[in-house]
C-alpha cells in the first residue's frame, strides 16, 4: 500500500511539474494580486501665482475695529491662481484654479488658513479638494498641503496630493508646488 501511494504521489508531482514548465516555456503566467492592481503615481512640479480676488468674502476683527495690530478672521475669500507645471502629470491640469480662503490671523497677520479648491483640467474634467496650512498674509510666506479627487474623463477615480511652499521673498504671492496624482486602480490616466 505504501509503495502504491508513493508511486501515485510521484506521478502527480511529475505531471504537475510538466504543466508548470510548459506554462513557463509558453510565456503563460498568472499575474499576482500585486501586479494586477498595482497603483500608479504621476508627478508634476512648478509654480503657483496669485492672480486676484474674485470674491473678498467676509473680514472681521474680534475685539474691535480692523486696523494695524488687530487680530483678523477671513471667511469665504475666493481667489484665482495660475500655474506653470512640468512633469508626467502636468497634462492632467489646466492653467488656472480657484481657491476659497479662510484664516484666523494674529496681530502680525500670521495664522492657520484652510479652504477648498477647484481646478479645471478641461471643459469636462476637474479636480476638487481641500487645503490647509500656516500663512503670513503680510509677507506672503507660508505653506499648505492639499488633497483632492478627479471628476470626469481621465480624472475619474484619481486622487491628488499637493505640497506648496510660499517663500515670501517677492512683493507678490507665489509658491513652489509639488503635485502627486495617485491612481488606486493601476490605470495610466494619460496626458
Amino acid at each position: 500500500m505504501k509503495l502504491r501511494a508513493s508511486i501515485i504521489l510521484l506521478l502527480a508531482l511529475i505531471l504537475m511539474g510538466s504543466t508548470i514548465s510548459h506554462n513557463a516555456s509558453a510565456g503563460i503566467s498568472k499575474p499576482s494580486v500585486e501586479t494586477r492592481h498595482r497603483p500608479k503615481f504621476l508627478s508634476a512640479t512648478g509654480q503657483e501665482f496669485f492672480v486676484g480676488v474674485i470674491d473678498p468674502g467676509e473680514i472681521s476683527c474680534p475685539g474691535g475695529p480692523c486696523g494695524p495690530g488687530s487680530r483678523m478672521k477671513i471667511r469665504g475669500r475666493v481667489s484665482e491662481y495660475n500655474y506653470v507645471l512640468e512633469g508626467p502629470a502636468a497634462g492632467l491640469f489646466g492653467p488656472s484654479a480657484t481657491a476659497t480662503l479662510n484664516c484666523n490671523l494674529d496681530e502680525n497677520m500670521t495664522g492657520p488658513c484652510w479652504g477648498t479648491f477647484e481646478w479645471p483640467a478641461s471643459d469636462e474634467e476637474r479636480w476638487e479638494g481641500i487645503w490647509y496650512g500656516p500663512f503670513n498674509l503680510a509677507t506672503f510666506a507660508g505653506s499648505y498641503k492639499a488633497a483632492g479627487h478627479g471628476h470626469g474623463g481621465r480624472l475619474d477615480g484619481l486622487k491628488l496630493k499637493i505640497d506648496a511652499e510660499y517663500p515670501g521673498d517677492r512683493p507678490y504671492p507665489y509658491g513652489n508646488v509639488s503635485l502627486m496624482v495617485f491612481d488606486p486602480h493601476g490605470r495610466h490616466p494619460g496626458r
